[in-house]
């Protein structure tokens, strides 16, 4: 598998470019930048017929019909979408309702926009989610159920909803359009179940403050499963009697994390059977945990106050890196996972209770950040390994030093409140807040410089403060103590020569509020690269550039390069960047620049069905003029656009120049196809843009349908299938793709508590559909069909299996060895069940694995026997039978019927030897070298003759590798670079191979 390449080249640029100017008074040093004044007008008037023309140029598509037309004042969609103009933020609102459509009061509504690596549950415990990898937004709905957001940014967006007495809601696949106001559809939420009883502890008495969370053990997020050991959804706490009452889960399987203070952490699970049911008289017993006692001990000065502890099960060496799970590694439970937590007191003394017997921790410290509730990991203090029950732990509070001072305009001596300060020992790094963005603006100038870890008689400590309009105030001689707070009081700035730049609408004249204005001294490329980051984010961390915004006036002010060879550049929504403008900055007066941003043309894409019907979610791929020509992928478009429910896409702010367009069935970023699927493709459909044109593109698509129902197995509801779509195009082609870890893939979903899955927004057509499941040996297969309006498919599995065991020719068993059911189609390599697992290191930060859920194998037991359960019925299967000491084994031909329980699969295996081949010499500096070298292994018979036995690959990151199941004899080793099996002998090497034995070679390719 590889990503798809576009192969069309990026087109020259095909239309003269001109536009109308309006003059403005200027100072006489006034530079500026944009096209020359004297343009006729007419040529505005004619780039509509320029684009227009462009049509008898287009390339026809393979599976889309495109015409190209004038944008007409009659064609009322495409003028109010040429018209509308988005806000910073749309303000989002929506309603939670009832399976009747009664609005939920006091229901608890999540939101996150953008895309995340992981899609986290939203809802999970604020402190499960890994700092910077997703913003949730959360609000309350009134009495009418209603709810609204004012922060979300337009994109994917994510919304879950929890309100007592009804199961959890989740929608990941929704789109917030980029316009004002945004209502999105009802969420109706479906009745849950109760659990009630009490937490009793060892003598059953009752334990208050007990946190009862539902275990993300398997959570279903968009298309992937995501497990987050240890870590919960908070339900319920219990009462000084120890009752609890948890009513905001769905029916069918449970699990709960029951933490409570002094405890060790504790897990339930059951079952409901519908919704609305009550299992009542539930008894949680938690069992005393052990205890971790020690003090903190001030390196420097004396201890804050607040000072928490976590301590996180570690099981690893101190120090050692933690190797790459086995595929046989099972999820740990939270009680080997979930952290527990303590406070020190006046003198530094803490106890961490509730912690497990035999398992050696991990403590580290944190103190309360700005945000309510919120932690703050200290990382100058080193962790301390401790196991449970110990005492007289010591741990080392290394404190951070900090820089205090106020910053005054030396003119007026009134406080300056924007502006950036940067600080460091040996290397300047922005001040930043709790969410990692650069700091700018300061009450009363009044600045706290933390985290700064001078050493005593080390480096001074760099200081630097930059705002517009002044100097920088630069300081490299700061002496800065362990543990010290330095205050430096007031710091004046002197008034320096500005750069007053001008950010004008190149159309109208009329000045652009909010516009971005950069002056740097490095190169083009470097300032545009910079504007090409969206229009909300800041730059005022960065500090090689000026940078600021402009105001209603269109006016923006940055501090001068005085002397300097200047680069200028301007950028704002709805606008193309402007040009470059390179200016000498004179070294004793303002410099004034005048940037005028064009508008572009815009295209709006229109797809109908071919009833003429608008398509509503197909997705548009956008090929620019390249500005590198020999960078193909440059020219792709990142922005993710969908045809609304009128099926219009509109694109703004287009570069003059050829722009080509094509509808697109591929998934979001992140999704890998076959060789094959480029072919599958529709073909560009081009048209050329001039300053100030507007175009229609008209597509032909086939109309966008959904696939619904119920996966059941033995007649009970399945939860957690996962199922995967592939498209059968002519010739029964499949458009076989793979997700990346995380990836919303809209062909790949799963099935909830009530074994219901759901397609949506898919072309209609035919489609193969793949069911795996974590307990299944082989993913079940159906062929399905993709319809508007949606129609139900329900998945009905079987519990066929296959039984036998494995022995050697001497008749014992032989345990572990790998036995696995394939289809004689070969047509079972579909994407399995997967799952996510987050899991913290010693301090806390994230550790992701990606974990197969089902494997197709499985092992033989310690009597040499094996259960394939799960397998496919009604059609011829092979079972393979293999291991490393031994030659594999086959046997053809074995149908299964539904519920059939195939026993007597029986293998007698032959022994077999291993031979491992190691390259010589430093592996680190083969890994630098970054080669590879193809090993294949050859067999020498009683006649001297070779036969090519295996083939393997080893490199610098793969040293040592085997080469397994040979038969006994005699075989020649040998590795040529790279995967030419012409090229060059480097080395070789003959080895006997005795069965049960590994014989070991060593190969210099040198």
């Amino acid at each position: 598998m590889r990503p798809i390449h576009l192969g069309l080249a990026a087109l020259l640029l095909a239309a003269a470019l001109a536009a109308l100017w309006v003059s403005l008074d200027l100072s006489p040093w006034i530079a500026h930048a944009g096209a020359g004044r004297d343009a006729p007008t007419a040529l505005a008037n004619a780039s509509l017929e320029l684009a227009a023309g462009a049509a008898d140029a287009q390339t026809p598509a393979q599976d889309a019909a495109a015409t190209r037309v004038a944008l007409a004042p009659a064609e009322d969609p495409v003028a109010a979408a040429v018209e509308r103009k988005a806000p910073e933020l749309p303000h989002v609102t929506g309603r939670i309702v009832d399976p009747k459509g009664a609005g939920i009061a006091g229901a608890t509504v999540f939101a996150a926009s953008g895309t995340s690596w992981i899609q986290i549950p939203l809802d999970v415990e604020p402190e499960a989610l890994p700092r910077g990898w997703i913003r949730v937004e959360r609000t309350t709905t009134d009495a009418e159920g209603r709810f609204e957001f004012a922060t979300l940014k337009p994109g994917p967006l994510r919304v879950a909803a929890r309100a007592a007495g009804f199961a959890p809601r989740y929608e990941d696949r929704l789109d917030l359009p980029d316009r004002p106001d945004c209502a999105l559809p009802d969420l109706a939420m479906e009745p849950g179940v109760v659990l009630s009883g009490r937490v009793v502890d060892a003598d059953g008495k009752a334990v208050e403050g007990a946190t009862l969370l539902s275990a993300l053990a398997g959570a279903a997020s968009g298309s992937t499963k995501v497990t987050l050991p240890g870590r919960g959804i908070p339900l319920a706490t219990s009462d000084a009697e120890g009752a609890f009452r948890v009513d905001q889960l769905a029916s069918g399987p449970w699990k709960l994390i029951i933490d409570a203070p002094g405890q060790a952490i504790s897990e339930e699970e059951g079952r409901t059977e519908r919704a609305g049911e009550h299992q009542s008289g539930l008894v949680f017993r938690v069992e005393r945990g052990f205890e971790v006692l020690g003090r903190v001990r001030a390196e420097f000065g004396t201890l804050p106050e607040g000072l928490r502890i976590g301590a996180r099960p570690s099981p690893e060496r101190e120090n050692g890196p933690r190797g790459p799970a086995s595929e046989a590694e099972d999820v740990p439970g939270a009680s080997d996972t979930r952290a527990r937590f303590a406070t020190c007191t006046a003198d530094g003394s803490f106890v961490v209770r509730g912690v497990k017997s035999g398992v050696r921790y991990s403590l580290t410290l944190s103190k309360a950040s700005d945000e309510p509730g919120g932690w703050k990991r200290i990382r100058a203090t080193d962790p301390v390994f401790a196991w449970a029950g110990q005492r007289g732990l010591e741990i080392l509070y290394r404190p951070e030093s900090a820089l205090v001072f106020r910053v005054l305009d030396g003119r007026t001596g009134a406080p300056l409140t924007s502006f950036g300060v940067w600080a460091g020992v040996g290397r300047e790094q922005p001040l930043r807040d709790e969410k990692n963005q650069a700091v700018h603006e300061f009450k009363d100038g009044r600045v706290r410089f933390g985290e700064l870890r001078p050493k005593r008689g080390g480096p001074a400590v760099l200081l630097r403060v930059a705002a517009n309009g002044f100097k920088d105030l630069e300081r490299k001689d700061v002496a800065l103590d362990p543990a010290q707070e330095l205050d430096l009081g007031d710091l004046t700035l002197e008034a320096s020569p500005l750069v007053l730049a001008r950010v004008l609408d190149d159309r109208t004249g009329t000045p652009v509020d909010g516009a971005r204005v950069i002056v740097g001294t490095k190169s083009d490329q470097d300032v545009l690269q910079r504007l090409d980051r969206t229009q909300d984010t800041d730059l005022w961390g960065q500090s090689d550039i000026r940078y600021a915004r402009t105001d209603a006036k269109g006016l923006a002010r940055l501090s001068s390069l005085p002397g300097k060879a200047a680069i200028a550049c301007a950028c704002a929504k709805g606008f193309l960047a402007s040009e470059p403008l390179h200016v000498t900055l004179p070294a004793d007066r303002d410099q004034e620049i005048e940037l005028r941003l064009k508008h572009g043309g815009t295209i709006v894409v229109r797809v109908r069905d071919t009833r003429g019907q608008p398509v509503e979610g197909v997705a548009l791929e956008h090929k620019q003029p390249a500005r590198d020509p020999e960078d193909e992928d440059s020219a792709i478009d990142s922005r993710s656009l969908k045809t609304d429910s009128a099926g219009l896409v509109q694109f703004d702010a287009l570069a003059p120049g050829t722009h080509a367009f094509r509808v697109s069935d591929r998934p979001q970023d992140g999704v890998w196809f076959d060789e094959q699927n480029d072919a599958h493709q529709e073909a560009w459909v081009e048209s050329v843009v001039a300053e100030g044109s507007q175009a229609t593109l008209e597509f032909s698509a086939p109309a966008r349908g959904g696939l619904f129902g119920v996966v059941r197995e033995g007649g009970r509801p399945l939860e957690g299938a996962q199922l995967h779509l592939e498209e059968i195009r002519a010739g029964g082609e499949h458009t076989r793709g793979w997700f990346s870890p995380g990836t919303n893939d809209p062909s790949t979903t799963i099935s909830d508590a009530d074994g219901r899955y759901r397609y949506e927004g898919l072309r209609c057509g035919s489609y193969r559909l793949q069911v795996a499941h974590g307990s299944r040996r082989m993913a079940a297969v159906f062929d399905v069909a993709i319809e508007s309006p949606a129609r139900p498919f329900d998945v009905d599995l079987d519990v066929a299996s296959i039984e036998g065991r494995v022995t050697g020719e001497d008749g014992e068993a032989l345990p572990g060895i790998d036995v696995q059911a394939m289809s004689v189609q070969r047509d079972d390599g579909g994407v399995g069940s997967w799952r996510m697992v987050v899991t913290e290191d010693d301090r806390g930060l994230p550790r992701v694995d990606y974990r197969q859920e089902s494997r197709p194998n499985a092992k033989t037991d310690a009597a040499g026997r094996f259960v394939l359960r799960g397998v496919r019925t009604g059609e011829p299967l092979v079972v393979t039978a293999s291991g490393e000491k031994v030659v594999s084994g086959r046997v053809e031909g074995i149908t299964v019927g539904p519920d059939e329980a195939r026993r007597g699969v029986d293998f007698v295996l032959k022994a077999a030897g291993v031979i491992e081949v190691t390259l010589a010499g430093n592996p680190q500096r083969l890994r630098g070298q970054q080669g590879w070298y193809q090993l294949r292994a050859f067999r020498i018979g009683e006649d001297g003759k070779q036969d090519l036995a295996q083939t393997n690959y080893l490199g610098g990151w793969n040293p040592v590798c085997r080469m397994r199941s040979l038969r006994p004899g005699k075989y020649k080793v040998a590795i040529n670079a790279g995967g030419d099996e012409s090229a060059a002998i480097l080395s070789e090497q003959e080895v006997e191979v005795v069965a049960g034995q590994v014989s070991k070679v060593v190969l210099d390719p040198r």
